[in-house]
């Protein structure tokens, strides 16, 4: 078998195995009349320690072999995967063998923990990003629809979520329709809807950095109160409920924020989200803040995680 088909059998079957936990986890809680933020916060938490107990986690070795593989993946236009572990990752891994590293460790014992830790971050990425899906599914106790899946769209636009929110809100429905007949011309939706979840965080994680903490630009510049005022409208649907929860911090809403464009593992995705970012933020119009991101563009994309 090869090296990816190893990867993609371990990544498939945590990944859909975790997404079945989790949807009998929130079905059982809500016929036991629990609250959706209980069961929230006690799902973050499980893929929080599931991912910590991860051994690639725990061993520097193993973790620099992530880091290769993540590193390289964007080195191919197709069969990124399969290539990143065949031209890279187990060239290294024999290397660190031949010099009395991981000895105990197989290659294929090592996709094992490799394709277990991408697949429980991706769920539980997807699972905070989409939270208020399931919050939904859950006041409604219908979970017919529920899947952990990356929308081509902003949430809210989803056909799942306005089928959901139509049902949970049908009056909402009726006072949308009136509004968008008055305002049809009305240029504020497509403006609201161009940035994507990542976007706005890396925004406000900008904003935050460079008009707020202290000790970190000796002269800080003025921001025009219209433009933080737009700031504040573009993002809003970026925050995370969980923000209010007293463990916040473990968050991945809060790590996102906190960490900005490092947050990603890949160069290539950081270098993606900034280009795509500046695009958004010229058609904007907001210059101050077009300014601030094409400065940090080269810095911040190569700085590590600390």
């Amino acid at each position: 078998m090869e090296f990816n088909e190893i990867y993609n059998d371990f990544y498939a079957k945590t990944y859909f195995g975790t997404e079945q936990k989790i949807k009998e986890d929130l079905i059982t809680s809500k016929a036991e009349s629990r609250s959706f933020t209980s069961i929230l916060n006690e799902i973050n938490k499980k893929l929080e320690n599931k991912i910590n107990a991860n051994e690639i986690i725990a061993d520097e070795k193993l973790l620099y072999l992530d880091q290769v593989f993540q590193n390289n993946l964007s080195e191919y236009s197709e069969n990124s995967i399969e290539l990143s572990l065949k031209n890279h990752v187990y060239p290294e891994f024999l290397k660190l063998n031949q010099v009395g590293f991981l000895t105990n460790y197989s290659f294929d014992k090592f996709l094992f923990f490799l394709g277990t830790i991408k697949a429980l971050k991706k769920v539980a990425n997807l699972f905070s990003n989409n939270s208020r899906l399931f919050e939904m599914m859950f006041i409604l106790n219908d979970f017919k629809g529920f899947e952990l899946a990356e929308y081509p769209m902003i949430l809210d636009n989803t056909p799942l979520f306005k089928k959901l929110h139509t049902r949970l809100y049908p009056q909402q429905k009726s006072k949308a329709e009136t509004k968008k007949n008055q305002t049809s011309t009305s240029d504020i939706d497509p403006i609201f809807t161009l940035l994507n979840n990542d976007e706005k965080i890396i925004l406000l994680h900008i904003v935050y950095n460079t008009y707020f903490k202290d000790n970190l630009i000796d002269k800080k510049p003025k921001i025009d109160l219209t433009e933080f005022a737009r700031i504040i409208y573009l993002t809003k649907e970026s925050i995370d409920v969980n923000i209010f929860d007293k463990n916040y911090a473990s968050r991945t809403f809060y790590k996102k924020l906190n960490e900005g464009i490092i947050y990603s593992d890949s160069l290539d995705k950081r270098s993606n989200l900034i280009t795509s970012l500046l695009e958004k933020i010229e058609i904007l119009n907001l210059n101050s803040i077009k300014g601030l991101i094409d400065s940090q563009k080269t810095t911040t994309i190569k700085k590590n995680k600390k």
